[in-house]
């Protein structure tokens, strides 16, 4: 049984982080970035000066008697190491302020420790042998009194949550590993994956049991090696060789955590939790190379357990609306049973991106309606009325007529507005559009088209040999701009549609509208929960480049571009931010260069308006 907080940790009030003043240095100018416990009586920190290559390493040794050092005193001694033998004068005066203020902090814990306590049990440490079970209870206890969640610790970061890890690394074992995931006011995150020790596996610290490992998403801020620091010192001190320390499977975390038939219901609408599955799909789209960077997942019962913890934790924080995609989760075995858990969870959205070839089997079908919540859309990718272009697309024969059943089956069983046709334009399908756009409109059903985006940065990466000029996609797509519809292709510049357009007659105002986020970026806007750190910038996170037009086009606004909250209470509250348009994506330009992209200037849209 998992033993209570106060048998973890020492009964001190005080906190182990604010007695080793790692705030409270003489100067700003030094970051605290390791703290590190060595065995009983040694303790490792490591300072790096801001805007230079410059550290000072500090140790103290509990045992002064026995230790010689710069500073001592009757309970220990401490020595300090910069990494460059000259420093200057005032660089010399801080870091034996900072030695000295170690020095001072440490001596204080030890003097009120009991008599022959450790060093690790002056800062809080408690010996003896526990048996305890590995959980988001235990590792939340081993954080507190110094992390609790939602209060500020260091700077503005502040724990925001204990989950289960799903694909901060994919791991192809059961065994539960957990995340605490930390939050600054600017938006930016850490996300300290936690699992079983394991030497043959990278880890920034180790502890007795755990190996750590963390990953960034946003700009860092200077404090964020301080919360890194912290966070492992933390569990250094409170994991010791005297812990029997169990590892359960992910199946036994999800179960001990209560179903949650109706979670909170304070946050915006407009959250999504992006649930990835990623099943192997039967097909090789001439665009996509993402199954070369990430094979499909094995290993059915973790996946299980993954998707169970992230809908559960994302519902618990109120989240109504959940996107599943992958490569093909209704690929997956068990994924009635994931589509179910959302129904009692109370999900009320569910977007299932998806080939959709599997429901042209009319039963199948049925029963992945029947499992959703009730308020479901199928994003259904066709990529050409007639099956050779689409088979040549998505690289197998046959997969067209599927389409065109499960869309049929779609159609009777649920009705055209649970179905968003998906249109991607390539190199191949160029003139596929106008036929896609009658077939949807024949039919009642919405649809979208985009241009495709890299998955990597690589030349190898399928994007270039698959992606038309944006000249072509909208010469192609020319004559659908003259009805009284509205349509574009999402991912065109403005200023190359408007060139072109204006060439056949078009009117700005049949299609300028408002900046979408560009194709392969859509995941940088905050209002997706990506599952247990399923990063944005694993999820989708093409790279961009600025427009060099950008300030001189009067276009630059509808332009495609990130979506900027102005501070993360509006991104958390899912409240509109400022869009920044301008981008390019860097592999684009970097196939097909700059030419295309000239800037528009005020009186050329004025003449064509």
């Amino acid at each position: 049984m998992t033993k209570p907080a106060d048998e973890l940790r020492s009964s001190s009030t005080e906190h182990a982080a604010t007695a080793l003043l790692t705030l409270r240095v003489p100067t700003r100018d030094w970051t605290c970035t390791v703290i590190r416990l060595t065995g009983e009586y040694q303790l490792d920190i490591q300072f790096e000066r801001a805007d230079s290559a410059e550290r000072v390493e500090i140790r103290v040794v509990s045992d002064a008697g026995a230790a010689r050092g710069q500073y001592r005193s009757n309970h220990c001694a401490v020595t300090s190491r910069a990494s460059s033998n000259v420093l200057p004068p005032v660089q010399k005066y801080e870091v034996a302020a900072i030695t000295a203020g170690i020095a001072a902090a440490v001596d204080e814990r030890l003097a009120a420790a009991a008599p022959g306590a450790s060093l690790a049990e002056a800062l809080g440490r408690v010996k003896g042998t526990q048996r305890v079970v590995f959980g988001r209870d235990l590792l939340r206890q081993m954080l507190a009194p110094d992390l609790v969640e939602g209060t500020s610790f260091v700077d503005t970061w502040r724990l925001v949550g204990v989950y289960p890890a799903t694909h901060v690394r994919r791991i192809s074992e059961s065994m539960l590993a957990l995340v605490a995931e930390l939050r600054h006011d600017s938006g930016a995150r850490l996300l300290i994956h936690v699992e079983r020790r394991d030497d043959g596996r990278p880890a920034f610290v180790r502890t007795s049991h755990f190996n750590l490992s963390y990953r960034a998403v946003g700009v860092e801020p200077a404090s964020a090696p301080v919360a890194r620091a912290l966070v492992a010192f933390l569990l250094q001190l409170r994991d010791h060789d005297g812990l029997d320390l169990s590892f359960p499977d992910l199946l036994t975390d999800v179960a001990s955590i209560p179903r949650l038939s109706a979670g909170r219901s304070d946050v915006a609408v407009d959250r999504w939790l992006n649930l990835s599955v990623l099943t192997e799909c039967g097909q090789s789209c001439a665009f996509c190379s993402a199954k070369e960077l990430a094979p499909p997942e094995q290993g059915i019962e973790a996946i299980l357990a993954r998707c169970f913890a992230d809908l559960d934790d994302a519902r618990s924080r109120g989240i109504t609306q959940v996107r599943v995609n992958g490569y093909d989760p209704l690929a997956y075995p068990r994924i009635l049973e994931v589509l179910e858990r959302a129904t009692q969870l109370g999900y009320e959205r569910t977007w299932i991106y998806s080939p959709c070839t599997r429901l042209a089997d009319r039963g199948f079908c049925e029963q992945v309606l029947s499992a959703a919540p009730k308020g479901m859309t199928f994003n259904v990718p066709l990529y050409a009325v007639d099956a050779a272009t689409h088979d040549q697309v998505v690289g197998r024969a046959g997969a067209h007529a599927q389409v065109l059943r499960a869309l049929g089956n779609l159609l009777e069983l649920a009705g055209a507005a649970s179905i968003l046709l998906e249109v991607v334009v390539v190199r191949d399908n160029l003139r596929a559009i106008g036929p896609l756009v009658a077939f949807a409109e024949a039919r009642g059903l919405p649809f979208s088209c985009h241009l495709p985006f890299p998955t990597s940065e690589a030349p190898t990466d399928r994007f270039f040999s698959s992606a038309a000029r944006q000249t072509q996609v909208i010469e192609a797509a020319a004559s659908l701009y003259l009805g009284e519809r509205r349509f574009y292709v999402r991912g065109v510049a403005p200023c190359v549609a408007f060139r072109v357009l204006r060439e056949a007659g078009v009117p700005p105002k049949r299609w300028l509208g408002r900046a979408d986020m560009l194709p392969g970026t859509q995941y940088r806007d905050r209002k997706y929960e990506h599952g247990a750190g399923d990063l944005a910038d694993d999820a989708a996170a093409a790279a961009t480049v600025v427009c060099p037009h950008s300030q001189s086009c009067v276009l630059s606004s509808a332009c495609g571009g990130e979506l900027r909250f102005r501070d993360d209470t509006n991104a958390i509250a899912g409240t509109p931010g400022m869009r920044v348009g301008g981008e390019l994506l860097r592999s684009y330009v970097e196939l097909y260069g700059l030419d295309e992209f000239r800037p528009v200037e005020l009186r050329e849209l004025l003449e064509a308006t």
